[in-house]
């Protein structure tokens, strides 16, 4: 409601901005503030550009940029009646910037590509795109748009993606296991994963975490929040955390994982702010 006197927190991105969604609602209100999500899964907003399949049609390439161009309608028409301030992007970095799936326990140098994601300049010339290239171009594009803007920008680093199913490699023998212990006191008969070593994390998302932050720093109003701040400690990266399963499927969050992590997002964002 453009009447109602609340700011908007705006979320944007992919999937993964969806996922945020039902936790951040919860907990921005009590900084009274509102939260609009505008977002397009397989399709996040960088400026002025869209990122699909080299095998697109004209016609999904014209949806595609409809997409797109609608959020910023969206947010300079909020932007120009003051009701935005805050701006969360959330999407999944890593797989359209390198176009394959890095889970932490999933031996990706022996898969093909799983995903193939080019920006609209593939079309234009495609045995000169450099698609690596092109991706920091408009990451920077993007946040070049939102730093001459007079608004907080959070880029959110995306949760550990984790490489296998967890419904059944975790949440399936977890309750097999709780359920025999309940019933017999033998303990947790069945192996089960519920959290990933920090080390592998790293090893295999930290690098990519690191380009955000050398392209961020470059830009004071751009801010980043690590969600491995929240779903990892100095050991271990968590799937079931005090008996609360966290993940919907390998790479995004349930809603209890999005109610876990919402605390952590909303804190940052509101940091300098009173309730």
């Amino acid at each position: 409601d453009i009447n109602d006197k609340r700011k908007i927190v705006l979320l944007i991105g992919d999937s993964h901005a969806f996922m945020l969604y039902d936790g951040l609602s919860e907990y921005i209100k009590k900084y009274n503030y509102g939260l609009l999500l505008i977002s397009n899964s397989g399709n996040p907003p960088f400026y002025q550009d869209i990122i699909v399949s080299p095998l697109s049609t004209e016609k999904e390439i014209k949806k595609y940029r409809k997409q797109v161009d609608d959020i910023y309608r969206v947010f300079e028409f909020l932007y120009s009646k003051n009701k935005v301030d805050k701006v969360v992007f959330s999407f999944r970095f890593i797989a359209y910037y390198m176009s394959y799936d890095y889970g932490v326990l999933r031996d990706c140098s022996e898969l093909p590509n799983k995903y193939e994601y080019v920006f609209e300049e593939y079309f234009k010339d495609k045995y000169n795109y450099n698609h690596l290239n092109i991706f920091r171009k408009k990451l920077r594009d993007t946040f070049d748009y939102f730093s001459n803007k007079n608004i907080d920008f959070y880029l959110v680093l995306d949760i550990p993606n984790l490489g296998f199913e967890p419904r059944i490699y975790s949440y399936h023998f977890y309750e097999l296991s709780n359920s025999f212990d309940k019933i017999f006191k033998l303990g947790f008969l069945f192996k089960y994963v519920d959290k990933i070593p920090y080390n592998l994390y790293y090893e295999k998302q930290g690098r990519y975490n690191d380009f955000i932050l050398n392209i961020a720093k470059d830009y004071p109003k751009i801010k980043i929040i690590d969600l491995s701040k929240v779903m990892c400690d100095g050991k271990y990266c968590y799937v079931i955390k005090d008996g609360n399963y966290l993940y919907l499927d390998d790479d995004h969050l349930n809603r209890i994982g999005s109610y876990y992590v919402a605390p952590y997002i909303v804190g940052n964002i509101f940091k300098n702010e009173t309730k």
